[in-house]
């Protein structure tokens, strides 16, 4: 019937129209994503986009189109002549300003939300106001700027209360994204209050068994994963998956997301086989979904990449990097940054195999997609910032690594604030950097405020603190102070035996760093029941003839000609 429908005639009448709106809406309800994309490839090239309705339908298809054809066919709506007609210039502006977002021209997109914006506060009603600012926080995200999209909407979030009340679903969608927010500044508990406000109005408005309610599970289950509480995410994460199991089967876009994140959960843990089971559960729907080259698979090959990375397995993390890097090459154009993100891991990789030099170029591929695309104070241009600074430590340059790290505080100080992970994150390094450089105060120093933060966020349970713990307890060590260090080590292996539990291979670094201090100690007893419990570990992991086994095996044989004394 829709090849009649197109074959009938060249240009599409508004009978054929209204017929192929009322056939997306059904497509689009059915996940039938292949087939909207054949669908809106033809439709593009029979419409005429000089009168409003056609033109919203135009732009719909304009994001199926391949990347290089997409702004030439967006200027064909916006150098249109529009007849005026009251009430539709709104929805022009807003999915002109949808199209130009997912572009990337995120400022071209600012002007024609604030265009909707001003028609919406002079003439029409609030739902649309509302609407507007919310648009406008969704731009000031991507843009990096988180503060500034809150800004928005909670200006969104003001309106919606004021005219709907407490418990309507806009009002949940803006508390939504209010949480999303928080999130990514790092305030996770300001991200859970707006995402358990959500979850309560949809749970009152739409009930237990609506894909919103099981998108609220999911929103509080990724601040949980945030936060290092994996129990807890997966819990919200299952609930999420079995309303949308029972109202969707077993294949929808939200069920691949919610695999996706129960897989990440595992991945957290340490648990890689299980994590591959969830992400390829998630491939599988999504290539049923969209096929084998739109840019929303990339996500599940990205997260099996993660998989084969921690695994040390970097030649089969590539494989899956650059399949990710192909496809958003095709889909999206070479300066999107879901590209930089891809030249990041593919540089990461390279890095964790010695190759600095290629990682090197990949991190700076990274890098200058960001700034172009983002702005020079974008928190992605910071993580490319801190990427080249590792590369250049690995190298040893320790003065350019600092420059870098430095330029990444600095950005994310001033867009993410004193507490965010993430600027934790680069204050660590910083103290990794001067413990190098022999500067053990300003070493410290920079350990302590990356370990506040995450003692604010995380309490006193997440893996990047036992890092912190033993970073901070091996500054000590140069310093001679092996009390110090002791104490910072003991507090490392209690967040290690709570997360991975005794034997596990994380477990044996610390047990093998315990033993290093009683042996500086003279404790030889002591030195040797810890770095006994690091060598069983090490050979059931790693296995006897691995050189972190051997080492300790020959550490362990000095202490033959040493009399056993305690303090």
């Amino acid at each position: 019937m829709l090849n009649e429908l197109f074959l009938k005639s060249k240009i599409l009448d508004v009978n054929v129209l209204n017929v192929l709106k009322d056939t997306i809406a059904i497509l689009k309800n059915l996940q039938k994503t292949k087939i909207l994309n054949l669908l809106y490839i033809q439709l593009n090239n029979k419409i005429d986009p000089r009168q409003y309705d056609n033109a919203i339908l135009f732009l719909e298809t304009i994001e199926y189109l391949p990347w290089a054809e997409r702004r030439i066919n967006l200027d064909r709506v916006i150098n249109c002549q529009l007849a005026e007609e009251t009430g539709k210039e709104i929805s022009i502006f807003q999915k002109i300003a949808d199209q130009l977002r997912i572009l990337g021209e995120y400022d071209e997109a600012i002007d024609y939300y604030e265009l909707s914006l001003v028609i919406s506060e002079a003439v029409y009603n609030n739902f649309n106001t509302a609407s507007s600012y919310n648009s406008l926080g969704a731009v000031w995200s991507a843009k990096g700027d988180y503060f500034k999209a809150i800004e928005y909407h909670e200006k969104s979030l003001a309106i919606r209360l004021k005219v709907y009340g407490d418990y309507d679903y806009t009002t949940a969608i803006s508390y939504n994204n209010l949480g999303v927010q928080w999130k990514e500044i790092g305030d996770y508990d300001k991200a859970m209050e707006c995402h358990e406000k959500s979850l309560a109005i949809r749970l009152k408005v739409l009930g237990n068994q609506d894909p919103s309610t099981a998108l609220s599970y999911n929103n509080i289950g990724t601040v949980w994963l945030s936060k290092g509480e994996f129990d807890l995410a997966m819990v919200y994460f299952e609930k999420s998956l079995a309303i949308q199991l029972e109202v969707y089967g077993g294949q929808h876009s939200q069920l691949a997301m919610t695999y996706n994140n129960i897989g990440t959960v595992w991945l957290s843990k340490g648990e890689f086989d299980l994590a591959m089971v969830y992400f390829e559960k998630s491939l599988v729907i999504q290539l049923e979904v969209y096929g084998d080259q739109h840019s929303k698979i990339t996500t599940s090959y990205n997260n099996i990449g993660s998989i084969w990375y921690n695994k040390g397995e970097y030649d089969k993390a590539l494989e899956y990097y650059e399949k990710c890097l192909a496809i958003e090459l095709k889909s999206l154009g070479a300066e999107h940054p879901d590209v930089a993100n891809s030249y990041n891991n593919i540089g990461s990789t390279w890095d964790n195999k010695g190759e600095y030099d290629k990682a090197l170029e990949y991190y700076e591929k990274s890098s200058a997609i960001n700034l172009k695309t983002c702005g020079a104070e974008h928190p992605d241009v910071a993580t490319s910032f801190n990427n080249i600074g590792l590369i250049w430590y690995n190298k040893g340059e320790y003065d350019k690594a600092l420059e870098y790290f430095e330029k990444s505080l600095a950005i994310r100080l001033k867009v993410l604030g004193e507490h965010n992970v993430e600027t934790g994150i680069t204050y660590c390094y910083l103290g990794v950097i001067w413990r190098i450089k022999g500067h053990f105060v300003k070493s410290i120093y920079n350990l302590e405020k990356s370990l506040s933060i995450y003692l604010r966020e995380d309490g006193d349970h997440n893996k990047q603190i036992a890092e912190i713990y033993t970073l901070l307890g091996t500054v000590c060590i140069d310093k001679s102070d092996y009390d110090t260090a002791l104490v910072n080590y003991e507090k490392s292996l209690a967040i290690h035996l709570r997360i991975y539990g005794e034997y596990h291979i994380n477990t044996a670094q610390v047990f093998q760093n315990l033993g290093v201090v009683y042996e500086y100690q003279l404790e030889y007893m002591n030195a040797k029941k810890y770095y006994e419990k690091a060598l069983s570990l090490f050979i059931n992991s790693l296995g006897a003839n691995h050189p972190k086994s051997l080492l300790l095996q020959k550490q362990l044989e000095s202490f033959n000609d040493i009399e056993p004394t305690t303090n």
